[in-house]
């Protein structure tokens, strides 16, 4: 709107020295050619209808000047309309929480998934900064370097952990991201995060299923064998590093016969027998002893 205001008033300031100048230059013409009053009389009326004719044209082309600006303006802003319009109907249906603040850091918009995480509807929210999500988990140094790297990159990810309006604790994925205007400066902050509950769960789970053995809930052959490799890590230091030798020991059970007992009485009987077994060796289980299943009937025990 600015830049139109300033071509229409360029626009006006040439017509006006145009107009000057045409005034001056003819007056100055009609009276070097005309002898008699007659003769200027028509000359001025002449004068009059060219200038009428003139004025008129470029009026015209004026007209068709900004007749095609407002055409393409009407044109940008319909485009800009249906950018925002795309924009709010993806800000809504992201499954993501989307929150915006201003440079102050206080909340003015968010979207209702993050209703739906957080617990909190927009009324408790506008307003607020995002520090009504803190967990308290964090210290003053991991905000320091977030803030830091904002500050620096204008853009910050990582995981952190938040607070629902229930009081549950859960983790979330969080971009946050700078925004700046035209004039480079700090419009607002705009921060997309998702709940990764679900996805810390999976890992944990599949953690386990990796290094535990499912029947008897203890630790699998491999599993077993990377604490055996530290422990004999701390046991036999290397020669310079100052530390003394440790003693450790290893035992390996297994029950006899135990196939017999699986063809005999059938698998469910033979699993029946392994927990057992594992229960009882639980209860003589000390401080620093480990207890772990190799496979089959094989378990050990590392001290």
């Amino acid at each position: 709107m600015k830049k139109t205001h300033a071509k229409l008033l360029c626009l006006c300031l040439v017509y006006c020295l145009a107009a000057w100048f045409w005034i001056f230059l003819s007056d100055q013409l009609l009276a070097g050619w005309s002898e008699s009053v007659a003769d200027v009389s028509e000359l001025q009326t002449l004068k009059g209808f060219g200038f009428v004719a003139v004025t008129a044209l470029l009026i015209y082309l004026a007209g068709l000047y900004f007749i095609r600006q407002f055409r393409q303006q009407r044109r940008a802003q319909r485009q800009q309309e249906d950018y925002l319009r795309t924009a709010a109907a993806v800000f809504e249906s992201t499954q993501e929480g989307v929150v915006v603040t201003g440079p102050d850091c206080r909340i003015t918009h968010i979207n209702s998934a993050l209703s739906r995480i957080t617990g909190y509807s927009p009324t408790e929210v506008i307003g607020q900064t995002p520090a009504l999500f803190a967990s308290g988990l964090h210290d003053q140094a991991f905000y320091q370097e977030m803030w830091q790297t904002l500050t620096q990159h204008r853009i910050w990810s990582g995981e952190i952990w938040n607070r629902r309006k229930s009081g549950e604790l859960y983790p979330q994925w969080q971009t946050i991201r700078a925004v700046y205007n035209d004039d480079e400066q700090l419009a607002h902050y705009v921060g997309v995060f998702s709940d990764i509950t679900l996805l810390k769960r999976s890992r944990d789970d599949l953690a386990y299923l990796s290094h535990y053995d499912q029947l008897l809930d203890l630790p699998n052959r491999l599993l077993f064998l990377e604490l055996a490799r530290k422990q004999l890590e701390q046991a036999c230091p290397a020669p310079g590093t100052g530390r003394t030798e440790a003693g450790g020991a290893l035992l390996l059970i297994d029950v006899d016969h135990f196939k017999n007992i699986n063809e005999s009485l059938g698998h469910n009987t033979g699993d029946a027998l392994l927990k057992e077994f594992a229960t009882r060796l639980r209860r003589h289980q000390q401080s620093g002893i480990t207890l772990a299943r190799m496979g089959g009937d094989e378990l050990a025990l590392l001290c």
